[in-house]
């Protein structure tokens, strides 16, 4: 059982990481199965929720988790100023005009923060998180076991929204047939203005669950997106319950990895692995699910 005790770890806590890994990925699954864009910018609301944070902290000493009632509405609001004043204006455009809207979000948003924070690197201790439990022969952080139950939580309450109300059934029928949608008196740029403040309030979620665990920096979002963008596609384009399973196979396959690897190899292989699975599943492992 001693030789198993590391690769259980290295489960358990890839699947912990992966779950985090999953609400980013989420989010933007969810904006591009509703309003068919791909926002590059995705990384960087996670970003400004943890500067959020780091600012109530140094103002109050508030830590990152009782941010939540305060940086999960910013930034949820800026998403929907987002959607209204930029995305809805490229809706019809080509999809490479409106990923440069997005890449273009993405730079004014890492150097706004670098204009006012600095390149600094920074983190927030959480005492009551940097404890440890032990089951057996597995040792969990509280922070991460945390982070992990929170991201759960917040999913399941996505999925009750889109799957148990009116507003969440006619998101879900927009990202079907927009024009269909229209043609029954669905307010559709109202919804879409919703969808990406949602969108945007996960990756908010994210940020600040991850606050406490990581170091932040003007570019901590590029990291994220990367992986959002690997989990979205090895879970299916649009399918939002596929997006959170691909995120526990990407936090896993890294965790497991670094066993046998060096730690910095690990990306590597999940990219590997995704690639590998693309070649079997072109679609992800869930293309043939309904849309959200």
């Amino acid at each position: 059982m001693t030789e198993l005790g590391p690769v259980l770890q290295a489960l358990i806590s890839g699947a912990l990481i992966g779950a985090v890994y999953g609400l980013v990925a989420v989010g933007l699954n969810l904006i591009y199965g509703v309003v068919h864009v791909i926002n590059f910018a995705h990384g960087e609301f996670l970003m400004l929720s943890m500067y959020i944070a780091l600012l109530m902290n140094a103002l109050m000493g508030t830590n990152p988790f009782f941010a939540l009632p305060v940086a999960v509405p910013i930034v949820m609001l800026t998403g929907l100023l987002v959607q209204r004043y930029l995305i809805n204006r490229t809706i019809d455009a080509p999809i490479l005009i409106q990923s440069f809207v997005t890449f273009g979000l993405l730079l004014v948003m890492q150097n706004g923060v670098m204009l006012i924070f600095g390149p600094n690197y920074y983190s927030i201790r959480v005492t009551e998180l940097e404890g440890v439990l032990e089951f057996g022969y597995v040792r969990v952080s509280v922070g991460l076991l945390t982070a992990a139950v929170m991201s759960v939580l917040t999913i399941l309450g996505l999925h009750l929204f889109l799957t148990r109300t009116y507003v969440g059934t006619a998101i879900r029928a927009i990202g079907q047939n927009r024009f269909a949608a229209q043609m029954i008196g669905i307010p559709v740029k109202r919804l879409y203005e919703l969808s990406f403040a949602i969108s945007t309030g996960l990756a908010a979620v994210a940020g600040l669950v991850l606050t406490p665990l990581i170091w932040m920096h003007p570019t901590i979002g590029e990291i994220y997106i990367l992986k959002a963008f690997i989990i979205v596609v090895l879970g299916g384009m649009g399918n939002v319950m596929g997006a959170f399973v691909g995120g526990i196979i990407i936090g896993i396959t890294e965790s497991v990895s670094a066993l046998f690897l060096m730690p910095s190899l690990k990306e590597a292989v999940a990219l590997i692995i995704f690639i590998i699975i693309l070649l079997f599943r072109p679609r992800g492992l869930f293309g043939r699910a309904v849309r959200i």
